[in-house]
């Protein structure tokens, strides 16, 4: 009695599987008796009649394929009223597993995203893609499995307040009707990218785990020198030169996590904006954050001298930093160019063309500092040249270049020169020290108004 039991239970379960089976083909070759049907319609609406009587065939070709297509569409409708939600939800990965491969990659379920939400483009759906996949793979290869993706749908049902049962056939049917999603271009670039987008989906599992790390915390509270659950750029900069032995190379760090990392927008890093930096510092060598974190906590822990000159620089550096970070809301791609060591050389080279220790660099002043590193030049395009960026900078209409207006001002210079912001400034430096402007020349120029320069009278 029991052997036949059994033999009916076995029976029974290969029949249940049978019809998922089949019915997920149906819903596949019907998906795909549709798409035919669409592509061959279109097809057909680009041809170009020569008669009336081909007029007539055209159009009754494009009945047949439109019927076709509905034809399709009431058969999938059909076909999932008669399924159930285990069946809906294999039908569902399936139609996200382009390659047949078993698992949904970031790829294949941003194209998915897009069908169902409608409202994301393609960079934004890969974004979600990633942050999901990273969210629900369990077994860290960079996919899900459909283990993992039952365990991702029910836990955003969850968060819906909903159930299966209440919107299955709503996701399949956008899935399969939905003329959003990935165009043709977009599915090309998804393919070409998809190495890099599951390398990128890892590196986000990477920094999951980094950032629920307890060294990591403790790692954050050692940079965290003041103890306000905050990091400005001082305790960056002191924090990096402990792992790299070089002020400059930790203040060019410290501005990079202050202009990369810092979402709010505070001029600080919270835990997880300091754990994403760190996780990126870690990832461009190659190696994951459990690799080194005991190093790198270790680094940070031990004392490090720093000499005066090395503590002097740090503060000037820090005000160079504030002043680079205002440059950035005036001028985003000025603060792309310009570091906190070149807006510190900035300061230097305004320093010495601010003849009169005011604070702002005025006309005369500008010309005298341009004509040093331009005596080959006439006269008077070297007076234009210094009007036009007076009108150009000056955002406070004083006819004067405060440092942040000066520095947006290099910035420019060296972007249309193509020359290196930190050689530019050093050339200019050593010409301002060293040069001096003939004293007729000195005398023409402070002689000048601007009213002469706009009429012209000079």
């Amino acid at each position: 009695f029991f052997f036949f039991f059994f033999l009916c239970l076995r029976h029974n379960k290969n029949i249940r599987l049978s019809t998922m089976s089949t019915h997920s083909s149906s819903i596949r070759r019907n998906n795909t008796v549709q798409n035919a049907s669409l592509i061959a319609s279109d097809t057909a609406k680009l041809k170009k009649v020569k008669d009336p009587s081909e007029f007539v065939v055209v159009s009754r070709t494009l009945i047949e394929f439109q019927l076709l297509a509905l034809q399709a569409q009431l058969k999938l409708l059909d076909e999932l009223a008669e399924m159930s939600d285990e069946e809906k939800l294999k039908t569902i990965f399936e139609l996200l597993d382009k390659d047949n491969d078993g698992k949904i990659s970031a790829v294949e379920l941003a194209d998915g995203l897009r069908k169902i939400r409608g409202d994301v483009n393609f960079e934004e759906s890969i974004e979600l893609a990633i942050n999901r996949v990273a969210t629900f793979d369990s077994n860290e290869d960079g996919k899900l499995d459909s283990a993992e993706f039952k365990t991702y749908v029910d836990t955003l049902l969850s968060t819906l307040g909903c159930s299966f049962g209440e919107v299955s056939e709503m996701i399949v049917v956008q899935m399969i009707f939905s003329e959003s999603g990935n165009n043709m271009g977009e599915n090309i670039a998804g393919a070409l990218l998809s190495p890099e987008i599951d390398e990128a989906v890892k590196v986000e599992e990477d920094f999951r785990k980094a950032l629920g790390d307890k060294r990591m915390k403790a790692l954050f509270a050692l940079f965290d020198i003041d103890g306000d659950r905050n990091i400005d750029f001082k305790e960056i900069v002191l924090g990096m030169y402990k792992l790299t032995d070089d002020l400059d190379d930790a203040a060019s760090a410290a501005v990079e996590a202050l202009l990369v990392f810092d979402e709010s927008h505070t001029r600080k890093l919270n835990f997880e904006e300091f754990a994403r930096f760190m996780h990126t510092v870690v990832a461009a060598s190659g190696k994951k954050f459990d690799d080194v974190a005991d190093k790198i906590t270790k680094l940070v822990s031990d004392e490090h001298y720093m000499s005066p000159d090395d503590v002097k620089d740090l503060f000037a550096m820090d005000e160079s930093m504030k002043m680079l970070m205002e440059i950035q809301a005036d001028a985003e791609d000025a603060a792309k160019i310009l570091t906190a060591i070149e807006i510190g050389k900035s300061n230097r080279l305004f320093d010495l063309l601010d003849l009169d220790n005011d604070g702002a660099i005025d006309f005369h002043e500008l010309t005298l500092g341009l004509r040093k590193f331009s005596e080959r030049e006439d006269m008077r395009s070297t007076i234009e040249k210094a009007m036009s960026v007076i009108n150009t900078f000056d955002t406070e209409g004083k006819q004067k270049l405060n440092k942040q207006e000066f520095a947006l001002f290099i910035a420019e210079f060296a972007r249309k020169s193509e020359a290196d912001v930190r050689e530019l400034v050093d050339f200019m430096l050593v010409c301002s020290a060293l040069k001096e402007t003939p004293e007729k020349e000195e005398a023409y120029i402070k002689s000048l108004s601007t009213s002469d320069v706009y009429f012209g009278e000079y």
